[in-house]
């Protein structure tokens, strides 16, 4: 799974449980709402991209738009989970699942590429999803 990362091409060789269990803690801890603990799973420069135009950041950057996403649109979880491990990152597919306080809820297809650093925590994390499945659903 080797890709630009934010370290640049250092090459990886991790065994898949690693791997998986970065990936399972980081999106255990999203879905929680536990952002410190999220932050914790990755790299202190790690790098998170998502579609719709807007460029790279440090992921710590993005913890402003993720709360306020689960205040416009709730708490979410991941469903229909399908990921695929490397020695170096993953790739998942998975429909996050919406809860509003109000009792509506909505699906959105997202994949994520996530590639990890020597010490198994995320350095890169790249988001694709349709980006008008959450900005036109309103608050």
């Amino acid at each position: 799974m080797s890709a630009p990362r934010a370290h640049g091409p250092q090459r990886v060789a991790l065994p898949a449980d690693r791997v998986s269990a970065c990936a399972d803690a980081f999106f255990r801890h999203a879905a929680a709402g536990e952002w410190e603990a999220m932050l914790a799973v990755a790299a202190p420069d790690a790098v998170v991209w998502q579609s719709g135009g807007r460029p790279a950041r440090l992921l710590r950057d993005a913890l402003p738009d993720l709360r306020r996403l689960r205040e416009r649109l709730g708490r979410w979880e991941y469903r229909d989970t399908r990921r695929i491990v490397g020695a170096d990152g993953f790739c998942e597919q998975h429909t996050v699942r919406f809860h509003r306080a109000d009792g509506t809820v909505r699906d959105v297809a997202v994949c994520v590429v996530g590639y990890l650093d020597a010490s198994a925590r995320l350095v890169r994390l790249d988001e694709y999803l349709d980006p008008s499945e959450v900005s036109t659903w309103s608050p």
